[in-house]
Formats: structure tokens, sequence, C-alpha cells
């Protein structure tokens, strides 16, 4: 049987969070839909893969409540990064839709995937959609944004008031994020796919290691179809922001700029 929904559950070092969001994504999966879960560990320098094995055995001992649910693990032999970690899937998916979440997302209820896939149904030129997301006190995060331009990413880390206006430009606070619209760049925390227009981009580009994978997938997604935002639809998002402390991440969210720059040509403001 080809399964309604294939998931990508990508894990790196997430073992305190790792169990109970595992629990509250398959819980959260509608009955009516067929899935196909995939937990991939990236080679991972903590317990998270023995918490995905902790997993795998009480949802086994639970099976009989969820046997619209097939769960595999993976485990890579090294960090392959954020693209080629959920590509590791892309010959082999046979679903209709393919969702790519991160672990810190959590869902609120089975109303929520079955509303986005159900929408997706009825807008048949929908490539890719995201929905709200919040952080964990409710308040909206705004992470749809337009294509980004040099000066777009470093402002970000600038907090000078007169370039507020233009990051708020850059991600869309205009709209309110109250109504369902059409954007350039949408994040990767939580992308639901149509199956085969993953495929047929060939899923995430794999000189990416991190960072800008998911604006240039919606860049060449809406080359062939639409990438909306859907906010009648929400998950919780933890938002880490590992750029923030990490001077090895800092320095390949760099190299993923000049990357990022070099195929789509620079743009400086």
């Amino acid at each position: 049987m080809i399964p309604d929904l294939s998931i990508s559950f990508l894990v790196f070092n997430n073992e305190t969070i790792l169990y109970d969001n595992l629990w509250n994504l398959v819980e959260a999966l509608p009955s009516a839909l067929s899935c196909h879960l995939y937990v991939i560990d990236n080679h991972s320098k903590d317990n998270s893969w023995q918490e995905m094995e902790r997993f795998q055995a009480d949802f086994e001992v639970n099976k009989a409540d969820y046997g619209h649910v097939f769960l595999e693990l993976v485990a890579n032999t090294k960090n392959v990064g954020f693209g080629r970690g959920h590509n590791l899937l892309l010959k082999k998916l046979k679903s209709n839709y393919h969702l790519v979440m991160n672990p810190d997302i959590r869902l609120e209820g089975k109303e929520q995937l079955a509303s986005m896939i159900f929408f997706m149904e009825q807008e048949p030129e929908i490539g890719l959609l995201v929905p709200k997301l919040k952080n964990m006190d409710g308040s909206c995060q705004c992470l749809c944004k337009r294509n980004p331009t040099l000066l777009d990413l470093m402002i970000r880390r600038l907090p000078l008031a007169f370039l507020r206006a233009r990051q708020e430009a850059y991600v869309m606070m205009e709209s309110g994020y109250d109504q369902t619209m059409d954007i350039e760049y949408a994040s990767g925390c939580f992308m639901l796919f149509r199956t085969e227009c993953f495929q047929l981009v060939e899923g995430f580009d794999e000189r990416f290691f991190l960072y800008l994978e998911d604006a240039d997938i919606s860049r060449r997604i809406k080359q062939a179809s639409r990438v909306v935002f859907y906010p009648h639809a929400q998950v919780t998002h933890g938002w880490y922001r590992g750029t923030y402390r990490s001077p090895k991440l800092f320095f390949i969210n760099i190299l993923s700029i000049f990357k990022y720059f070099n195929k789509w040509g620079w743009k400086l403001w």
C-alpha cells in the first residue's frame, strides 16, 4: 500500500526532547492517514540513538493502537548535514505527501496535519506548504521570508533601529501572519511537500551542509509549483538558534551564504 504520508525526522544530539516529541508526533497522526515515519540519526554524539530505540520498543508494545504508522530507524555513520540527511530517503519515497521536520517541533492534535493535507488536496498546484509556527509561549514565529539579499542576512545580527523596517519587510510582517499566502522562502523546520514535487527537484541541494538549504529548495519548488503559508494549521517550534551560540555553526552559516549567492546571483540589497 502506498502511504498517504511519509515523514523524515532528522535527529542530531536531541536526546533531551526526542522521546517525548516522537510520541507527540505519532499521537498527532490521524488514523485515516497511512504513514511511514523515518527517524534518522545523523551520527549524534549524545544518547539520541538510545532514546530512539527506547521509543521504538515502547511503540512496538503499543503497536495495536498505531496500525496506520510504520516506524523505521535509520543510523548514519557520520553527520552528513541537513539536506543530505533528508535526501537519503529521496529515491525510496512512494507516498503522496512527504513531511520534513525538526525534532523540536510539537503538533497540537490530529487536526493539524489532516488540515494541511486536506487543503493541499483541494489545491493541487501547491508543491510545498508550511503552517503557522509558534513559540513555546504561543507567540508567532515570523519565519516566512522574501528571497534574501546579503543585507537581509547581515542585519539580522545588528540591533539597529533604523533597519527594523527593512527586517520586518523581509519576514513579511505586513501580512499579519493570519491569511493564506504564497511565499518565496519557507522555513526548513517543518515543510510539507507533495512527494512528486520533492522528487522532481531532486530534494535538497547537498552542497549546503546546513542553513539556506530551505531558501534554495523553496526557490526551486516555486519554479514548478506554489509555495504556500497556511495559518489555519499550527505547530510549536523550539527554535534553538544554534548560530548565535556556536562559532562553528556561525562559520557554516557564512559558507552557506556564499554558496547561496554564488548559485542564485549576488544581490546586495
